[in-house]
């Protein structure tokens, strides 16, 4: 997010009068650094992409180290990629650094909603990895398939899987069948959520569902406790917390941990036409919102993410080695 303060933009003048002395690449940091708005916090490796350095994060982390503009130049507001704080040469130290992301996420919280456009099974799932590992801040992304595909959990094997072409996803879960549901990855910090109760966590994302979904007219049930045998096929596994619609499972979840950071991936199999998507699509990203207690901020992929996102899926999710890997 571009910080659009005029004050502030007056300020960067005067900061990068004072620039001169330092070399190029301390100042490219710098300047991009600038731009992360308040509330918002970047991984070293975001921000290393944003300069277009992407291999340049232990370099970059050493300019920001080098930051004699702080809080100017808003060094706190990058931290590592697992979720931690990273360190902080200014004035306070860490404890400072937590005190500014402390006070910032007061003023200014947001959810990150992108309605993204319908997309491959390897693109899907390369820029749900992006989202993981590079967003700390909320983030909902809805998405749709320009295909039929099937994506299996990480721990299924190969060779209980009877349909060819199969993608891979990192999160659990069982085997899905994409093509006309509307899926979802949601990931959030542990400053935001509970993300060590992933029951809880499978909870109230599908109890926010019902809610929407009774908003356009499909009422549903959540289990209790799992009803019947588990398999291979999502769609036919009745497990705790998913929703249920006249005797069909209609949307179920499944996730990954990293550190203090949680995704979780889901597929809503409901019928809606291309308008009534877009509006379940903002409604559920206000419900969202409105249970962690923050506003919503629209956004969409940049370029540089979508080249970063067709690499990764090229080099895994149409990778047999991946796709085989048990």
């Amino acid at each position: 997010m571009r910080s659009s303060n005029k004050f502030m933009r007056k300020i960067l003048k005067n900061v990068i009068k004072k620039m001169k002395n330092y070399s190029d690449f301390y100042v490219r940091v710098w300047k991009a650094c600038f731009e992360i708005s308040a509330g918002q916090t970047l991984t070293y490796l975001q921000l290393a992409r944003n300069i277009r350095f992407p291999k340049a994060s232990m370099a970059l982390g050493l300019a920001l180290s080098k930051n004699p503009f702080a809080p100017i130049i808003p060094c706190h507001r990058v931290i590592r990629s697992n979720g931690e704080i990273g360190g902080y040469s200014a004035l306070g130290g860490i404890n400072r650094k937590l005190k500014l992301l402390k006070h910032e996420k007061k003023t200014s919280k947001m959810l990150i909603w992108i309605d993204d456009i319908p997309r491959n099974v390897t693109m899907n799932m390369a820029l749900d990895e992006i989202l993981f590992n590079e967003f700390n801040n909320p983030v909902l992304r809805v998405y749709y398939w320009d295909n039929s595909y099937v994506t299996i959990g990480y721990f299924q094997k190969s060779k209980d899987i009877i349909v060819p072409g199969f993608v891979r996803r990192f999160t659990g879960g069982l085997t899905v069948n994409h093509k006309s549901d509307m899926s979802y990855c949601f990931v959030v910090s542990s400053d935001f959520w509970n993300i060590y109760d992933h029951y809880r966590s499978y909870r109230n994302i599908h109890l926010t569902l019902r809610k929407v979904l009774q908003r356009f007219g499909i009422n549903s049930v959540i289990l209790n406790k799992k009803n019947g045998n588990i398999n291979n096929i999502c769609i036919q596994t009745f497990c705790e917390n998913d929703l249920i619609s006249y005797g069909k499972k209609i949307v179920g979840s499944c996730s990954r941990r990293r550190g203090s950071k949680l995704i979780i991936q889901g597929s809503i199999h409901i019928n809606l036409s291309g308008i009534n998507k877009k509006s379940f699509s903002k409604e559920f990203a206000k419900d969202i919102a409105k249970f962690i207690g923050i506003e919503v901020k629209v956004s969409n992929f940049s370029i540089d993410d979508i080249k970063y996102a067709k690499k990764i899926a090229d080099t895994r999710y149409s990778n047999s080695e991946w796709n085989n890997k048990f």
